[in-house]
């Protein structure tokens, strides 16, 4: 029959379509990339095994006298020194490993032997733990205990009133002005409030070197825990002369303690030494101790101070006559305050200390007399 005839391998039947395989060209590219990223390990792993080698060795095949070399090369580092081969490139590095194991493993052996005593020690019962002793501490310290609690309960609301009190007395034209801000003393009868004697103004900015220092001052021979916190404030004045001026708290107010501010004394240096006065008289002052200053007048000794006036500008010797019990704690008291002879704490002599004394002339004790300290009131300038 006619339409039995072969359809040509170019031709489709009617009715049929003619369907195509196609083959993926991306899983060929996909498998050539593999092989050739196969090559590229196997070249990188061939480079670092070859660069295990000696770089003086070549990798691949060698001919016979290249071998000869290589093995005479092998037994003369055998026949070498260990320590002439460690220092190059051919020593093993199972050498390494067996030194780093040899190390590690003393060490760690040692820190478990410890960690294990540790777990297993006897807990002394006479330890106390440093977190509850720091929590004994913050619940037990309280900053408004002791002679400097009221400035430490809150120092920036002290210092700015200090500062109100100072403006206050710089611009006061009458003293009754400033009578609330003055601390009382047994003195005021002879010492009244004279605002001449407070100077020029003082500055209480940055640039005036204004600072604070706090202090407790005691009676002596009395614990420093029982006596009076102040507060000593120092800076220049308008002229650039500096101040020092003094800050107590009674009566629930912080108070300028006017004597020692303005370092008033019955008679100063100066004038104890021209007018010689027979009676006790009140003196604020330097005190200085030397060896020197010891003598001895008639049977008795006498243990010798050397007084200055604030600005070392006039000075007396004066002394006090060991010669009773009294007298004898008046001394030791003075050498306290110095360091003198304290070879127990091991403290730094001191000098040019401020202090509170009685002193008088005495004419009898030698031709031209003596000054005699008859009491110490108070180490500082401030009234305890």
């Amino acid at each position: 029959m006619k339409d039995d005839h072969k359809n040509t391998p170019g031709e489709t039947p009617d009715g049929m379509i003619r369907k195509t395989r196609k083959v993926r060209k991306k899983r060929r590219a996909s498998e050539a990339r593999s092989e050739k990223d196969a090559s590229s390990l196997f070249s990188r792993a061939k480079e670092l095994f070859i660069g295990m080698h000696d770089e003086d060795e070549d990798y691949g095949p060698v001919d016979v006298a290249e071998q000869v070399r290589r093995l005479k090369n092998r037994k003369n580092d055998d026949e070498k020194p260990l320590d002439d081969v460690w220092g190059t490139k051919k020593r093993s590095a199972s050498w390494l490993w067996i030194i780093l194991i040899g190390i590690i493993v003393p060490v760690v052996a040692i820190i478990i032997g410890i960690t294990k005593f540790n777990d297993n020690r006897d807990y002394d019962s006479g330890l106390v733990n440093k977190d509850d002793l720091m929590d004994v501490q913050q619940n037990t310290f309280d900053p408004g205990e002791g002679p400097l609690g009221w400035y430490q309960a809150d120092s920036v609301k002290v210092m700015d009133e200090i500062v109100r009190v100072i403006t206050a007395i710089n611009q006061a034209e009458d003293p009754k002005e400033i009578q609330s801000l003055i601390r009382a003393s047994p003195y005021r009868e002879i010492n009244p409030i004279n605002l001449a004697d407070w100077g020029n103004l003082l500055l209480t900015n940055s640039l005036s070197k204004f600072q604070w220092e706090s202090v407790i001052v005691s009676a002596p021979g009395l614990e420093k825990e029982t006596g009076r916190g102040c507060l000593a404030i120092s800076g220049t004045r308008v002229d650039g002369e500096p101040y020092q001026i003094y800050f107590v708290h009674e009566e629930g107010k912080v108070l300028l303690d006017w004597d020692a501010s303005t370092s008033w004394a019955e008679l100063k240096i100066g004038e104890v030494s021209e007018q010689k006065p027979r009676k006790d008289t009140f003196v604020r002052c330097l005190l200085e101790k030397r060896p020197v200053f010891d003598w001895k007048f008639g049977e008795v000794d006498y243990s010798g101070y050397f007084l200055s006036s604030a600005d070392q500008t006039e000075r007396i010797i004066a002394y006090v006559p060991l010669n009773s019990e009294r007298n004898r704690k008046i001394d030791r008291d003075l050498k306290a305050t110095l360091n003198y002879g304290s070879f127990i704490t091991n403290q730094p002599l001191l000098k040019n200390m401020r202090v509170a004394l009685k002193v008088r002339h005495q004419s009898e004790v030698s031709e031209s007399g003596v000054f005699e300290i008859t009491e110490f009131d108070h180490a500082g300038w401030v009234r305890p």
